[in-house]
């Protein structure tokens, strides 16, 4: 186990591939966001509508997975060298993985309960809110985006291109920088100015555990597909407990 967490010798993307998820990164975080927002309403969806929303939703999703998919395709193919002959590390790695996520995610649901009765406060859902209703607006179209295409975009972005290079130098830093960003990016979209502050604060720490296990499938298979194919059963299971 010890030995996992000294592994630096993860696939990355190279230089030029990098470079590219800066652009990546942008579009990620406001391009599609912004396009969709003002494209839709030209095509007569109304996003002030539950389901013109989720529609918007989707489209997002499946256009940022396009995108990054589009950039990292090269670091996707490479990334399966590690693998060849040793399917049953993946495996292994996807269950070991889960078992500590569940793990993990006890400790904190027992910190985050206890916090929420002792504050009287509870824990902001936005998230799970929206793709709730979104799934219910869009079932399979949704389901897909979540299962399949947002854990290729957002492993390949957070792990990919900040994990793997972080790694080579300071693994320990690679967790906290890529596990906080991991969590602020599941919460920052829905909070809005002037909020308390303490619910989306223990929201930000439900999501850590997942953060940490998928940098620990990167290394263990020195592959993105180790966190790609573990991040895929998290949120299956997610949107197995949703519909």
């Amino acid at each position: 186990m010890l030995q996992t967490f000294r592994e630096r010798g993860l696939t990355a993307p190279n230089k030029t591939e990098l470079f590219c998820a800066l652009g990546c990164w942008v579009v990620y975080l406001v391009g599609m966001s912004a396009l969709a927002l003002w494209l839709l309403p030209l095509l007569g969806v109304d996003l002030r509508s539950e389901k013109g929303w989720s529609l918007a939703q989707v489209c997002i999703l499946t256009a940022d997975f396009v995108v990054v998919a589009a950039v990292f395709c090269r670091f996707l193919w490479r990334s399966f060298a590690p693998l060849k002959g040793n399917g049953k590390r993946l495996l292994t790695t996807v269950l070991y993985g889960f078992a500590a996520y569940w793990v993990l995610m006890c400790l904190v649901s027992a910190v985050v309960t206890s916090v929420s009765l002792g504050m009287d406060v509870t824990p902001d859902s936005s998230n799970n809110t929206a793709i709730r209703t979104a799934l219910t607006n869009y079932r399979v179209p949704m389901a897909i985006c979540t299962v399949l295409l947002a854990p290729v975009t957002e492993e390949c972005l957070v792990r990919g291109a900040l994990f793997a290079p972080l790694c080579r130098r300071k693994p320990w830093l690679a967790y906290v920088v890529t596990s906080v960003l991991f969590s602020l990016l599941h919460i920052v979209q829905h909070y809005e100015a002037g909020q308390a502050l303490l619910p989306y604060f223990l929201t930000f720490l439900e999501y850590l555990p997942a953060g940490l296990v998928l940098g620990w499938a990167y290394q263990r298979t020195r592959s993105v597909w180790g966190p790609i194919a573990l991040h895929c059963v998290i949120n299956l299971l997610a949107v197995v407990s949703t519909v």
